[in-house]
């Protein structure tokens, strides 16, 4: 009899020591779709030139005396100053801009026999830039003399005799031609030098901007490549549209380390656009992430059924085959291993949130769990796992699109640089599973305009 009884107690101790033992589930396998062909995101964003901050640009920088040769030994015999006697004037059209710059001339020419001579005259000459952009983005610029008008006919003195010179208005010509042509030249070039603005718009589409805070969402544009149309003129403005395509992206967490842009590749001409936006991003939610906010939730909590209660140490996701979400969950207390629950990630626009629907354990895990610890499946940690699932992958896209809107309001990307513009949509897309977390394709529509405020150069 008494043998019988410690063999009851030794079947019934190693009945509870199994119930407290690690027990050894099949996990689920991971395993993930394959990409989906990538959607081709394009920018064209109008860039904005000006003319009245061309000229105004132009008046200030070109002041007082435009030309001085105080020589007589250059073989021409004439010394002249040419200063400059009112505001420069002009139009463009799509490939140069013409001037109209008067200017108040003081000629010594020395006559030989007759002595040195002076005049004074005005006269207005007409020039015109040519300008072309090279496919390293540099502009070339040519300025020449194309005609002009006297405004006052200088005269020789001679005594008490003024004798007409407007035959020497060729040597005034060839003296200023050069001179005067290279002063306008280095104010265009540096006013349409576009490889500033374009390098600078490019650098600052591989930086992280911070487009959701309370879910530390970060967008960083990618861009891939990068082109412009023909300059026209718009508005009274030389305008282009730039075209970049990318490959933009969302991630969720940190911020994202800077990435150090790409060399900017050489100019690709395309013709007239519409200007708009239209991006297609994947938002990427890591697994890390997702486990550090599921974590705080639910790591530590204790579970129990009558006498039998386990403690949650430890939760990892994954993916597996038909798109589904794996949770690995390690217990310790009455049973000591891991369990695994399924669920399909799915879309509520309605209210931004990404749900689990129908998350449960996988068959593998019931089975062992119904030779030796089903009273684990009538607890609530499936339930409150769920729970946790769904607050964490919320995604408020309309805070999104107001933080994108805020930062296109006035956004500045370098000196004299600014973008402005507007998002008409932001709609989540599909959803899957990826090495790397969960993606979560959204699509962006608008416009944006990248302004040269010439004042804050």
């Amino acid at each position: 009899m008494k043998s019988l009884e410690r063999l009851g107690l030794l079947i019934l101790l190693a009945a509870t020591l199994a119930c407290q033992t690690q027990r050894k589930i099949e996990p689920p396998m991971e395993l993930y779709a394959s990409e989906p062909d990538e959607k081709r995101s394009v920018l064209h964003i109008p860039i904005e030139l000006k003319i009245a901050d061309l000229e105004r640009t132009l008046n200030e920088e070109l002041q007082g005396v435009l030309f001085n040769d105080n020589s007589f030994d250059d073989g021409d015999n004439m010394k002249l100053k040419a200063t400059k006697l009112g505001n420069i004037g002009f139009k463009a059209d799509n490939k140069s801009i013409s001037f109209s710059l008067p200017l108040a001339l003081d000629i010594q020419y020395n006559a030989g026999l007759l002595g040195m001579l002076n005049a004074l005259g005005d006269i207005s000459l007409d020039l015109k830039t040519e300008y072309n952009i090279q496919p390293d983005w540099s502009i070339v610029t040519k300025t020449e003399i194309s005609g002009y008008r006297w405004l006052k006919r200088p005269t020789l003195q001679m005594g008490s005799i003024n004798v007409p010179i407007g035959s020497l208005v060729d040597l005034v010509l060839n003296k200023t031609r050069k001179s005067i042509g290279r002063e306008i030249d280095d104010v265009v070039k540096d006013y349409l030098g576009l490889s500033r603005v374009i390098q600078d718009t490019w650098d600052m589409f591989y930086q992280p901007l911070l487009v959701s805070p309370e879910y530390s969402a970060w967008l960083q544009v990618n861009p891939t490549s990068i082109g412009m149309t023909p300059v026209g003129i718009v508005n009274n403005a030389l305008s282009t549209t730039i075209v970049i395509e990318a490959r933009p992206l969302v991630s969720v967490g940190p911020r994202p380390e800077d990435k150090e842009a790409e060399k900017l590749p050489p100019l690709t001409m395309y013709t007239a656009l519409a200007p708009g936006i239209e991006m297609y991003l994947n938002t990427n939610v890591a697994w890390e992430e997702a486990e550090r906010i599921a974590k705080e939730q639910v790591l530590g909590e204790t579970y129990s059924s009558g006498k039998r209660k386990v403690t949650v140490q430890d939760l990892k996701f994954y993916g597996s085959k038909d798109n589904k979400v794996v949770v690995s969950t390690r217990l310790t207390g009455s049973y000591n291993g891991n369990i695994y629950l399924t669920g399909t990630p799915e879309l509520d626009q309605n209210s931004n949130k990404i749900k689990i629907k129908d998350l449960d354990f996988t068959l593998e895990t019931r089975n062992v769990l119904m030779k030796g610890g089903a009273w684990l499946l009538r607890t609530t940690v499936k339930n409150r796992i769920q729970d946790n699932m769904n607050f964490l992958l919320k995604y408020n896209l309309e805070e999104m699109k107001n933080m994108l809107q805020a930062e296109l309001n006035n956004y500045r990307i370098g000196s004299g640089l600014r973008i402005a513009g507007n998002v008409h949509r932001l709609e989540i897309g599909q959803l899957r599973l990826s090495s790397t977390g969960f993606n979560i394709g959204l699509d962006i529509a608008g416009d944006m305009k990248v302004t040269v405020d010439q004042k804050n150069k």
